[in-house]
């Protein structure tokens, strides 16, 4: 059985980077304007909700469907004539499992 973990994206680190390259720039201004007070509360408000921006990306609370995915792509191109999935997530490891059994059509109509 194959582990599925989200893994680092790029998408997620040039977020990142470019939200931090805010925040300096942010800095460099109230740095500049220290009398604005005005200013530096619209500024520390900014800063304050591209931190809330940052852990959102940080945080991903949702299951690693990328993953899946990516494996089903990379079975379907070994193998095109496929005609859906068998997919078990388990949450522990047990020799007697219970899951229940959700079944769903994908189609393209």
């Amino acid at each position: 059985m194959i582990t599925l973990l989200s893994t680092p994206e790029l998408v997620t680190d040039n977020v990142l980077y470019r939200i931090n390259k805010l925040i300096e720039h942010i800095q460099f201004l109230k740095s500049r304007y220290p009398e604005d007070r005005e200013a530096n509360k619209q500024f520390d408000w900014i800063i304050n909700e591209l931190n809330i921006i940052r852990n959102l990306a940080l945080y991903n609370p949702r299951f690693g469907w990328t993953t899946v995915q990516r494996e089903m792509d990379r079975i379907f191109k070994v193998d095109p004539t496929i005609t859906g999935y068998n997919l078990f997530l388990d949450f522990i490891f047990t020799d007697n499992p219970k899951r229940p059994i959700i079944h769903g059509l994908i189609s393209k109509k």
